[in-house]
């Protein structure tokens, strides 16, 4: 495990004014092909030829961020928000109740990477990419209540596993092979994304819309809505619940 050098974009003594953004850069960037974010961490991340990593954050001490290269991962959480947010007690008139202690908390890491295999995320927050994907496999890991966008993905194979409820929506793109995996109350939105094969397995209450073009697989436990596009063999392979499964018009 080797830490960082930062290089910062203000003062080392500066006191953290609060609503005013600020922003971390790393001075030097190992190579990673993974990316691994904690709760209170949004994410915007690029593909180009150089790793870089940049974080701005608002409303919390710079100490409380870890940005770390751990074997191939990138690491981006808060001390003490690590896997999950973490509380402390609050009054309010003669009521306490419990708050999480980055309430105020804004923080965001742009990052760009050469070839990403693998997102890994934690918490409400949201996993965004602007521009296009090429790598031969991607694993979309989610925990929690997340909003994930990419804009274009072109890969051989595709994971995604969520639990809790998710917003997933790829734009376009396409990849020959893709799994979807959910357990809890999440929205998939793949319309565009060209598949050869797809595989759907869900635990829970779930909306999917793909295209498989030769092959698309069921397996639900629950209430699932999936629609597709496109002539595949249906394989209807273990289903118990309420399950709506019908090609699109």
């Amino acid at each position: 495990m080797k830490l960082l050098t930062l290089l910062l974009a203000t003062s080392l003594l500066s006191p953290i004014v609060y609503g005013q953004q600020k922003s971390i850069k790393l001075e030097e960037v190992e190579y990673f092909n993974k990316i691994s974010v904690g709760p209170m961490i949004n994410l915007e991340f690029t593909q180009g030829e150089t790793e870089s990593v940049e974080v701005k954050y608002r409303n919390v001490e710079e100490d409380d961020i870890n940005i770390k290269i751990v074997g191939k991962t990138l690491k981006v959480y808060l001390d003490k928000s690590k896997y999950l947010p973490q509380r402390r007690k609050e009054q309010t008139g003669s009521y306490y109740q419990r708050v999480n202690v980055y309430e105020r908390a804004s923080v965001t890491a742009v990052v760009t990477v050469r070839d990403l295999k693998k997102i890994e995320s934690r918490g409400e927050e949201r996993i965004y990419s602007e521009k296009g994907l090429i790598t031969d496999k991607l694993k979309i890991k989610a925990y929690g209540e997340s909003d994930i966008r990419l804009n274009s993905l072109k890969a051989d194979r595709l994971k995604v596993v969520m639990y809790g409820t998710h917003n997933l929506k790829i734009k376009e793109g396409i990849v020959k092979r893709q799994v979807i995996k959910g357990i809890g109350d999440n929205v998939v939105k793949n319309t565009d994304l060209l598949t050869d094969r797809t595989k759907v397995g869900i635990i829970g209450e779930s909306h999917v819309r793909i295209n498989a073009r030769d092959y698309l697989r069921l397996s639900s436990l629950g209430e699932t809505t999936l629609e597709y596009s496109g002539l595949p063999r249906i394989n209807r392979w273990f289903t118990i619940g309420e399950n709506d499964m019908h090609q699109m018009r």
